[in-house]
């Protein structure tokens, strides 16, 4: 973990100058301002001109001082993923709604085998969805097991007989349970 430079860095001393000369600037410009309060009467686009930049400096002042303050956040943290392996002979099949459409992803515990049933899978999906099917994947889900995922309208698949005619593919799977959203 990288140790914290302190104030005594000459990056740090660079920054200080800087806004130090900014503050300068920012309270002649008050100075000025408050000096030459009639002559700001006359002449509005001025005065605007004036509160403009010292709102700019400001700006500039506060987003520099709120670089220097450490956050709360920079401990790096452990986050803990789940472990994408599904148990063998076993499913999971989701759906979710996307407008007139239904996106499914099935995780199925069965080898995925250089993707031999995917083409049966595509067809008896498209058979059960009357030719509603799209962005059709089968995969290897890097544990070696087979994933799914398809769209189909969601007016036009038959959820049962997608089931049935996964169960009939992958008989060690006791029973699919793809829901119709």
């Amino acid at each position: 973990m990288a140790r914290d430079p302190g104030c005594n860095s000459p990056l740090t001393m660079v920054i200080v100058l800087a806004i130090n000369s900014m503050m300068c600037g920012l309270c002649e410009k008050v100075a000025m301002a408050k000096y030459d309060r009639q002559e700001r009467k006359k002449n509005k686009k001025a005065a605007a001109a004036a509160r403009a930049s010292i709102i700019t400096m400001s700006m500039v002042f506060l987003l520099i001082i709120s670089a220097l303050i450490p956050t709360a956040t920079a401990t790096p943290v452990a986050i803990i993923r789940r472990d994408p392996h599904i148990a063998p002979h076993t499913q999971s099949c989701k759906c979710h709604q996307q407008g007139l459409a239904f996106s499914y992803n099935v995780h199925i515990g069965e080898p995925y085998n250089d993707g031999d049933y995917c083409d049966g899978l595509y067809n008896k999906i498209l058979a059960a969805s009357a030719n509603s099917l799209s962005m059709y994947r089968c995969n290897n889900d890097g544990n070696g097991d087979t994933t799914l995922h398809f769209n189909v309208l969601s007016f036009y698949l038959d959820v049962d007989a997608a089931n049935r005619e996964l169960a009939k593919i992958y008989p060690k799977v006791n029973g699919f349970n793809c829901p119709l959203y």
